[in-house]
């Protein structure tokens, strides 16, 4: 999962990013945190269908896509969770929520974005909360 971060950033590497989250997710397949930047990397290249679908795969395969970490079971994520800024369901929501906004389907977003707590927003890096913040800000109205 770290290669995949360490791949984000440098241009064109998509292919090996997508290899390596797959590596993740072979070895350890229950967790949800490679399962989370898979469905990171489909939405920031554009591929909201697939980003979707990889969340709701991962609902299905993953152990721990419950309550936000700080309320559930943080002893368990803690170690790869605080390296790649995945801290639980929230994190998918906001993925979600912003691959129904890119995909026109305004309603499902709000939905997706009230469904992520006050505290829990506040956990987003802060370019994804900036993000949220202008996102719901204009779906909502408020």
């Amino acid at each position: 999962m770290m290669i995949s971060l360490c791949l984000r950033g440098q241009g064109n590497k998509e292919i090996s990013r997508m290899n390596a989250i797959d590596r993740a997710i072979d070895l350890y397949p229950l967790r949800p945190e490679a399962h989370y930047l898979k469905s990171r990397c489909y939405l920031e290249n554009g591929m909201y269908d697939d980003c979707l679908t990889c969340i709701k795969n991962s609902y299905d395969k993953s152990w721990y896509m419950g309550p936000d970490f700080r309320n559930g079971r943080h002893d368990q994520t803690v170690l790869i969770s605080w390296n790649i800024s995945y801290f639980g369901h929230s994190h998918y929501q906001f993925v979600k929520g912003m691959a129904h906004y890119y995909k026109g389907e305004n309603e499902s977003a709000l939905e997706c974005f009230n469904g992520i707590s006050n505290v829990a927003v506040m956990d987003l890096p802060l370019e994804d909360y900036n993000m949220f913040s202008e996102v719901h800000k204009k779906i909502s109205g408020k």
